[in-house]
Formats: structure tokens, C-alpha cells, sequence
């Protein structure tokens, strides 16, 4: 009998699986999984043609599914003398073989330096603790200058409906089986970060997409003490009424 309390007892208790990263594609539309942060923070989650160009030449689509995330340091002037943006994704236990993929496309409005821009600039980083760890990948405008046919920079550009205005890329890049096997048994989290240099003039924007991982699985703190309570109340009063039946 007491082996079938200890049981009831141990399938009431939350299990831990491999599981792949929460929210990965955005399909969701919102930002569920993830935290904004920065000065001020402007990520959005956009459907399949949310940034387009001005005369509605070119749509932007999401590299997989219907919906991606954009994190920029626009509309314009935020306020700040260097506005950024950072998602940052829950905390994941890593496992053995583990690893994260994703894809990514960088957009900016600043010419290139050579061209008198200053270098906004994105880094996506490893956490532990809430401390970079790691740079998976970085770059910065003069990585972005690929033009769009019917975008001129100068009457069409690429919009949002918040006004974030865009006009060259990089191309759409991914990051494949990136190796986090020396972080096993670690919990890390993974940022994505854009930021002005030097000034707040010029928007530049990160769109994210198709995060996922294996060996990973989103780490919860062990309860306090007391939140095992109320199981351990449970399992008393089975016994009980157990024992009053044997009678």
C-alpha cells in the first residue's frame, strides 16, 4: 500500500523532456517564449508581407511558415543617443548533442561606412547566468548593402506599419547545428540583439526566424519546499482513508 502512495505521489511531480525551443517560428503572432528587452525594445512579430516597400513591389515573407519576428532600432529617433532592441529566449537545460539553428536576415536604412554610414550592428549571443557567454554570429551595415530592384533609398524604401524604414539587406542567412555540447548540463538562454553606432538617425532591423534545437529542454527552478505541500498533504490523506477501508 505504501508503494502505491510513493507512486501516486511521484506521477503528481512535473517530469522534464527534450523539447524543441518554444515559439521558435513566431506562428504563434506574439512573442510567447520570449522577452523584449532594451532601449526602448521594438520587436514586433510580423505576417507574411508586414514589411513590404512603400509602393507594394516588394513583400517580405517569412523563410518558414507565415510569421517571423523583426527587432529594430527604429521607428527613427527613439529617444536614446543609441536605441536598441533585444528578444531574449527562455532558459534551456542542454543535453547531450546539443545544438540550435536558425535563420536571419539583417535590413538597414545606413549607407555602408565607406559610404559615410556609421555600423549599426547586430550580435546573437549565448547566455548563462544572464551573462554572454558566446557570439554565435554578429555583423553590421556594411554586411547589408544588398539592394532590392524597385527599392531606390530614396522614394521607395521597405516600411512597417510602425514606420520602421528599411531599405538594403544581407540575405537571408542560417545558422545550422551550431554545437553546444561543452554547455551540457548548463542552462542557457539565447539573445538577439540590434543597436545603433554613434547615432539614432537610421533604422536598421534583425529578422528572425525557424529557431529550433535539439538536447534542449526549457528549464523551470525546482519548486520551493513548500510548493511540494500540498502533494505531500494529498498523499497523507490517501493513506488515511486507505487505512480506514482496511478496517
Amino acid at each position: 500500500m505504501r508503494l502505491a502512495i510513493f507512486f501516486v505521489t511521484l506521477a503528481l511531480l512535473p517530469a522534464a523532456s527534450y523539447a524543441d525551443i518554444v515559439n521558435g517560428g513566431f506562428e504563434t503572432g506574439d512573442l510567447t517564449g520570449w522577452t523584449v528587452s532594451g532601449v526602448p525594445g521594438n520587436v514586433q512579430v510580423l505576417a507574411n508581407g508586414g514589411l513590404a516597400a512603400s509602393d507594394g513591389s516588394v513583400k517580405i515573407n517569412a523563410p518558414e511558415g507565415s510569421h517571423y519576428a523583426l527587432l529594430s532600432n527604429g521607428p527613427g529617433d527613439q529617444g536614446g543617443s543609441q536605441d536598441t532592441s533585444i528578444l531574449t529566449s527562455g532558459p534551456y537545460l542542454v543535453g547531450a548533442n546539443a545544438s540550435i539553428n536558425f535563420l536571419f536576415d539583417f535590413f538597414t536604412n545606413e549607407p555602408s561606412t565607406a559610404g559615410g554610414g556609421n555600423p549599426d550592428f547586430y550580435t546573437i549571443s549565448i547566455l548563462q547566468g544572464g551573462v554572454s557567454v558566446a557570439t554565435i554570429t554578429s555583423g553590421d551595415i556594411n554586411g547589408a548593402q544588398t539592394t532590392f530592384p524597385t527599392v531606390d533609398c530614396n522614394l521607395v524604401f521597405l516600411v512597417t506599419s510602425d514606420a520602421t524604414t528599411l531599405c538594403t539587406h544581407s540575405g537571408l542567412q542560417s545558422i545550422t547545428n551550431f554545437d553546444l555540447s561543452a554547455y551540457k548540463g548548463s542552462v542557457l538562454q539565447f539573445q538577439f540583439l540590434v543597436s545603433d553606432a554613434l547615432d539614432n538617425s537610421f533604422d536598421s532591423a534583425l529578422l528572425l526566424d525557424g529557431v529550433t534545437g535539439t538536447g534542449l529542454t526549457p528549464f523551470s527552478p525546482v519548486p520551493e519546499p513548500a510548493s511540494y505541500l500540498p502533494l505531500l498533504a494529498a498523499g497523507i490523506l490517501l493513506h488515511l482513508a486507505l487505512r480506514r477501508r482496511a478496517f
